[in-house]
């Protein structure tokens, strides 16, 4: 039954990413299961299905020229959010090539992680609906509520999947402005400006569905967040949110927003202190960006807490836990060199803050593998420290 559902989910995700191509490979497959008569007798006229079928193929491969169309194509995006993007600013970043590898490759460091994340906005949002289908969470389709929509690509993907309304929520004016322009001609769509937390939000009623990815480890208060989310939500609907893991070895050595060794181990307020010394950046930068980085156990409390029960979908995996001692040995090697490189350049009570925390890190880690045992001690070693994000899905326990 799984392996089903996991067929489908990719079955889906390939026409989603290039339904001209499925339906030629579809049409290839069919005509080929008729029977050897059959097919004699439909030659001609299959034969030019299948070549007007091919002339589609080959016009999605040859794509177009200009980049912000090139783009648009590639992730589902409208072009008018990608100039839009452009004309914003993120970065010294070269808008010169005519086509995503070459402009993709020429990115710096950074803006090669939050410009992909920017334009495949769409395309994440197909996937997070997809696995929520997949698990039997979405059981009705008529209002959808995106908390911190960002640039608007969740709210794109649930109208094109058959959402009645969908609203965004978003804080910061230019991702609004983002957000709009991704959704500007679909009906029933709209992004509201606001602060999801210290604003209220009742008035909008009840949703079917309430996502919120990659934000809760932004918000000042993730709790209330959590709680206002579950207030939201119909008693048979779904709250689903993506949280990035503190603890995966992955971002130990290098975390996924400023690429800095053993950030995520600290608290905020050490954290801040670490950022500004490395960076050279005011620490109110980080403060402005980030929350409190909490664990698994913390989240699943809260959803509790307000009466509802959450499980961990199986994605973003970093490996088998046969895995884990190769991850360490790198994480070891990136500490020798931040100890050779970077230590000399922070100030001692900075040292001391993060060469404490990933010291405890290691030993946990270590002393976490010797403990395994049955298949719960696995699952938890994995969710631990081999997810580089976390899918929570919760629904009502209707036990409460």
């Amino acid at each position: 039954m799984r392996d089903s559902s996991s067929r489908n989910i990719t079955r889906a995700k390939h026409f989603l990413l290039n339904p001209k191509q499925t339906l030629y490979d579809l049409a290839r497959y069919l005509f080929r299961r008729l029977p050897s008569f059959v097919q004699d007798r439909m030659e001609a006229p299959a034969r030019n299905v299948v070549q007007k079928l091919r002339k589609l193929r080959f016009s999605t491969i040859k794509g177009p020229q200009n980049l912000f169309a090139d783009i648009a194509e590639r992730f589902y995006v409208p072009e008018k959010f990608v100039r839009l993007y452009c004309e914003q600013g993120y970065g010294s970043i070269d808008w010169s090539k005519s086509n995503w590898p070459d402009f993709l490759e020429n990115l710096p460091p950074l803006q090669k992680l939050s410009v992909p994340f920017a334009m495949s906005t769409v395309m994440r949002g197909q996937n997070m609906l997809l696995l929520l289908e997949s698990h039997s969470c979405i059981r009705k389709k008529n209002r959808y509520l995106d908390v911190g929509t960002g640039y608007g690509g969740f709210l794109r993907a649930a109208s094109k999947m058959g959402f009645k309304e969908v609203i965004g929520i978003e804080l910061q004016p230019l991702l609004v402005e983002l957000a709009k322009a991704n959704i500007d001609e679909l009906r029933g769509a709209q992004v509201l400006i606001g602060d999801f937390v210290t604003e209220d939000f009742s008035s909008l009623g009840q949703f079917d569905l309430i996502t919120c990815n990659d934000v809760i480890e932004h918000v000042d208060d993730p709790a209330l967040a959590i709680q206002k989310m579950t207030s939201l939500a119909n008693e048979d609907g779904c709250i689903s949110f993506e949280v990035p893991n503190r603890d995966a070895i992955q971002f130990v050595k290098s975390d996924g927003h400023f690429l800095i060794f053993g950030i995520t181990q600290l608290a905020k307020n050490d954290a801040a202190e670490y950022y500004s010394a490395y960076t050279g950046a005011d620490k109110s930068e980080y403060h402005f960006e980030m929350g409190e980085m909490y664990g698994l156990d913390w989240y699943f409390g809260k959803l509790k807490e307000n009466g509802w029960l959450a499980f961990i979908a199986d994605t973003h995996s970093l490996g088998g836990i046969e895995d884990a001692l190769d991850q360490l040995a790198d994480l070891k090697k990136a500490y020798q060199e931040w100890q050779k490189v970077t230590k000399p350049r922070l100030d001692v009570d900075v040292v001391q803050h993060v060469a404490s925390a990933v010291d405890k890190y290691i030993l946990d880690l270590e002393q976490d593998l010797m403990d395994l045992g049955n298949d719960s001690s696995k699952a938890q070693f994995k969710n631990k420290y081999l997810r580089s994000f976390w899918t929570i899905i919760a629904t009502k326990d209707h036990r409460i």
